[in-house]
């Protein structure tokens, strides 16, 4: 698993997107081999994001299974990314950071 982050989202830091992401992930017995930092917009094209090829050939190599990115930070997916992806065996998991987050709830 890869998780993706877009460092230019006005909504998350990556220390907050990286902890959510995490949490999701292990929660579901996810193996975490990776965290990928882009420095691009969010509506830049994937093809067009630097980090973006070091997703794909993660994928085509089969080094991963999945990626996850928080809600809105891949605007820019258009459905033949999503039809290339299940083509290799992956999948793409947008997780919403208003979701609770396992552990986050407080003792009373």
């Amino acid at each position: 698993m890869i998780l993706y982050i877009c460092l230019r989202d006005p909504g998350h830091g990556a220390n907050e997107a990286t902890t959510i992401l995490r949490r999701y992930a292990l929660a579901r017995d996810w193996e975490v081999a990776e965290v990928v930092f882009c420095e691009a917009p969010t509506p830049t094209p994937l093809d067009e994001r630097a980090q973006w090829a070091h997703v794909r050939h993660a994928i085509t190599e089969h080094h991963i299974q999945g990626v996850v990115a928080l809600e809105g930070q891949l605007l820019a997916i258009e459905p033949v990314d999503h039809v290339w992806i299940a083509e290799h065996g992956a999948f793409l998991c947008e997780v919403s950071a208003d979701v609770p987050q396992p552990g986050s709830e407080l003792a009373t």
